[in-house]
């Protein structure tokens, strides 16, 4: 008697499961055995959110920068509310390599929970469980003011986002702050660089245009060689 084919692969499978978990049920799967947390941890890190209402500040600490450096990996979707939130990444997220979207100028509102600013059908789909991100030990939330020079933090905040697109040069969905678009080195990577990208966008695109836009970098630029 033949043995039976196998019916589907079970980390096929786990992973379509951990896709609709919430960063809860996730790491309530983990804690089940160590199998689990094998397969389900790197789940915690596929989506990671910064904004200014999270209770502590994410990667600031030692231990988080340890963590960002273990499983940057991991990480798909990133968004913060600004780029200097970004600045660990600099250093310690040199495994930070493997972005589909990221999105710097991210908002959510503190009563619903939901992003002040529309985001493509598309765009949100990458981060459907709404998560902020692993739970790794951080310290207590302060604020932070890196320069109090203008034109220094700016500079700062460009070079931060360079060395991270640099990285990831496959990312498929971009939101920058709208003074990036006069930078022309992010400009020049973006274009030329980033061959995957689909939808590129500056925050005043999108708060000038409620509804849900496609701009397409690589349309746009073939349309001018036309």
């Amino acid at each position: 008697m033949t043995p039976i084919g196998k019916v589907f692969d079970i980390l096929e499978l786990t992973t379509l499961i951990a896709d609709d978990l919430s960063q809860h049920d996730l790491a309530l799967c983990c804690c089940v055995s160590k199998s689990f947390f094998n397969i389900f941890s790197p789940h915690l890190w596929h989506f990671i959110t910064i904004h200014p209402n999270d209770p502590i500040l994410k990667f600031q600490s030692p231990e988080g920068r340890a963590g960002l450096l273990r499983n940057g990996h991991h990480i798909r979707v990133l968004r913060a509310y600004g780029l200097f939130a970004l600045e660990p990444f600099v250093e310690s997220g040199s495994t930070c390599t493997n972005l589909v979207s990221l999105d710097v100028n991210h908002s959510v509102d503190r009563f619903t929970g939901k992003v002040t600013v529309t985001r493509t059908f598309e765009m949100l789909s990458r981060g459907r469980r709404g998560s902020i991100g692993a739970g790794q030990r951080q310290i207590s939330r302060v604020m932070v003011f890196p320069f109090s020079h203008y034109a220094e933090s700016k500079r700062v905040s460009e070079t931060t986002l360079i060395s991270i697109l640099k990285r990831n040069l496959r990312l498929e969905f971009l939101i920058v702050p709208s003074y990036c678009l006069d930078c022309e080195a992010i400009a020049k990577v973006a274009g030329e660089s980033l061959l995957f990208l689909k939808e590129f966008y500056s925050d005043n695109d999108l708060k000038l245009q409620r509804h849900t836009i496609n701009f397409s970098l690589r349309e746009n630029f073939r349309k001018t060689q036309a």
